[in-house]
Parts: structure tokens; sequence; C-alpha cells
């Protein structure tokens, strides 16, 4: 009904960019990384490189800056290696925690306000 209401009222654009480059994690504490994979590549940005033959996309093997992708393979990445990596990789970044007893932990999120 969400999705409906979004096409409906044409605001459900940015979502057919988004969806175009969903990508499945090739290793199970990839996560992280995959998920900035989708972020870089829906904003179309350049990693600089090659993927694979003439195609220009990220994937999370060529994100490696902050962390090796031994360590990631191992233990995955922290709340701080995604920004830097995000940072590293051309995304200006705004790094905001949930408060505890947010959102997250069943609380009720949204902090003072302040």
């Amino acid at each position: 009904a969400r999705f409906d209401s979004a096409l409906a009222s044409g605001t459900a654009e940015c979502f057919f960019r988004l969806v175009s480059y969903f990508a499945t994690q090739q290793e199970p504490a990839y996560c992280g990384l995959t998920t900035l994979c989708v972020v870089l590549n829906s904003l179309r940005l350049d990693p600089g490189r090659r993927w694979k033959g003439v195609w220009r996309f990220y994937s999370e093997d060529m994100l490696d800056c902050c962390v090796p992708l031994a360590d990631v393979q191992r233990r995955g990445i922290t709340f701080d290696d995604f920004v830097c990596l995000a940072t590293c990789n051309g995304l200006r970044t705004d790094a905001v925690r949930m408060p505890v007893g947010g959102a997250a932990d069943g609380g009720s999120g949204g902090g003072s306000g302040a």
C-alpha cells in the first residue's frame, strides 16, 4: 500500500534508481561493504577504476582503504569503519548514532531534539 501510494503521488522515483543497484553480499561478513556499494553505485559515483570489462561500478573488493578485506571477512566492519570507507570513496558523511534506548533497542527513539 505504501509503495502504491508513493507511485501515485510521484515520490517513488528514487526507489527505481536504488533498486537497480541492489546486490547480494559476497561474504557473510560483507553486509556493511555491500550496503555501501549499493549507496555508492546508486549515487553514480565513479570508483576511478574498472570493475569488469569497461564497467565502472563499486564492488566489495574495491572498498579496502580503511580496513583490510581479510579483516572484514573475519569480523565485518564497525560503524566507524563504514563512515571511513564512505568518506574515502567520495561521500560527504555526517555520522549520527542512534541514542541508547532508541528504536533499534525497542525504545521510542528520536532523542531529545536538542
